[in-house]
């Protein structure tokens, strides 16, 4: 098995690479994640089970745990940074400060929404992308969208109220 590993790796370790870079934009992170997957991998096939189609199997494994680091690190308080062509400095730190509590207030509400908000909007995934992702269908994934955008856009309203008390 260590030689069929190997040859797999030696295959499809730039897919795996580029998949994770294409959605962390890190070198280190996409790094890391490649390993985690081969790590994956590696178990999947020893405990004799049989992928059909090992690259599609590799790269969506590498889109799901890339999404899963940006999953921590949005929930470990990392900023996502707002356009620096803002009006005002004030509106740049509300809007800061709300998306980073928008996307706390998202996990722990609907973790599927939190996954389809981040994926399409820090992503940029298409919809029919994401519904690949997530077994879904595209109609499912744009209705869960649209009910996550009208939710934010209540929350941002108590939330901007709260901010000017």
């Amino acid at each position: 098995m260590n030689r069929y590993f190997e040859k797999l790796y030696i295959q499809n370790k730039d897919l795996v690479y580029r998949t994770a870079y294409s959605i962390l934009k890190n070198e280190s992170d996409a790094e890391d994640v490649s390993a985690e997957v081969f790590c994956k991998l590696y178990s999947y096939l020893k405990a004799n089970r049989n992928i059909r189609n090992i690259s599609g199997w590799l790269r969506i494994t590498a889109r799901t745990t890339s999404i899963d680091l940006l999953r921590r690190k949005c929930s470990s308080g990392y900023l996502i940074q707002s356009d620096l062509y803002e009006k005002d400095f004030s509106d740049t730190v509300v809007d800061r400060a709300f998306a980073n509590q928008i996307l706390d207030v998202l996990y722990r509400k609907n973790p599927k929404w939190f996954a389809y908000i981040t994926m399409h909007y820090l992503l940029e995934m298409s919809y029919s992308e994401i519904a690949e992702a997530t077994g879904r269908t595209e109609a499912s994934v744009k209705n869960a969208v649209a009910r996550t955008k009208k939710y934010i856009a209540e929350y941002r309203k108590r939330f901007i109220m709260k901010e000017d008390d």
